[in-house]
């Protein structure tokens, strides 16, 4: 393993360097969650590359609503790590419109996006959402 290669939070594999949108993310090759800076994540929104069938517009527009508001003190989990610092990443939703809940490192490092996560805040943000 190199030592610049980052593990997925999941799986503890080295994650793969893929292009997506023209940007360079880093995906887990068992459960398909994507690491991205911040600028990619930025940059892959502006571009309309990708296109999506009627059944991935439609479920992403089908599940845009908001998160559970859970009683942090009541529920316990373990937060994901940030694949750069190892620090605890905060769990919110992506935007106050596009309702997906994404683990963003406070620092600034970067996100991690679940499978069909980046799929769905694309369709949402093409949408005006």
């Amino acid at each position: 393993m190199n030592k610049n290669s980052k593990l997925c939070p999941e799986h503890n594999i080295c994650l793969q360097t893929i292009e997506y949108e023209g940007e360079l993310v880093e995906q887990c090759a068992l459960c398909g969650g994507l690491w991205c800076s911040l600028n990619s994540i930025e940059a892959i929104l502006k571009k309309r590359i990708q296109k999506f069938d009627k059944e991935t517009i439609q479920t992403s527009k089908d599940y845009n609503f908001p998160s559970l508001q859970l009683d942090m003190k009541k529920v316990k989990f373990e937060a994901r790590k940030c694949l750069e610092c190892g620090e605890d990443m905060k769990k919110h939703d992506f935007s106050k419109s596009i309702n997906i809940s994404i683990d963003r490192c406070l620092k600034g490092h970067g996100i991690w996006l679940d499978k069909d996560e980046i799929d769905r805040i694309q369709v949402l943000v093409e949408d005006g959402k």
